[in-house]
Formats: structure tokens, C-alpha cells, sequence
């Protein structure tokens, strides 16, 4: 749910299936070419990123220290990214 309260698409699950079954659904059910999708940590999957660059739309995926390799990679390039970018003048 957005700050506007609006919410594109939602599925059931089955008893023993979680979310990431079903965003793939949701995804290939909407037009979101140069729309940001924004989903939150379980969505945070090689598979689905590379879903909605396929379908031509952009992502702001959330992401959890649980994906430890993950989670350090992108602390690493924030951190490299950040101090070639910044000077202390």
C-alpha cells in the first residue's frame, strides 16, 4: 500500500506457498512498462528483478541482512561509491 492508499494487485496464496509465487503472477498481469515497481524484502529475488527489467519497468527493492552475501556486496558499493564521491573540503 502506497502514501496514496492504492494497491495494483493482490493474489492468494496456497497454504504452503508464500509471496514470492505470487509477484511473478501480479507482475505478468500489469502493464508496468517505465513504471517503478517497489516490493518489499521477501520480493528482493534475481528471478523477479529480472522479470520486470524483461517487461521494461524499474524496481526499488527492499533488502535484509538475512541475504547476507547480498546485503554485504551492497554495503561495499555504497561504501566504495561513497568515499570516491565525497571529499571532506
Amino acid at each position: 500500500m502506497s502514501k496514496n492508499e492504492l494497491c495494483i494487485g493482490q493474489k492468494k496464496v496456497a497454504d504452503k506457498s508464500n509471496e514470492i509465487t505470487a509477484i511473478p503472477e501480479i507482475i505478468n498481469s500489469l502493464d508496468i512498462e517505465n513504471s517503478v515497481v517497489s516490493i518489499d524484502a521477501m520480493g528482493c529475488q534475481k528471478e523477479i528483478a529480472s522479470l520486470i527489467m524483461a517487461k521494461k519497468g524499474h524496481y526499488l527493492l527492499s533488502l535484509k541482512s538475512n541475504q547476507s552475501e547480498l546485503f554485504e556486496d551492497v554495503v561495499c558499493g555504497f561504501k566504495a561509491r561513497s568515499s570516491n564521491c565525497f571529499s571532506e573540503e
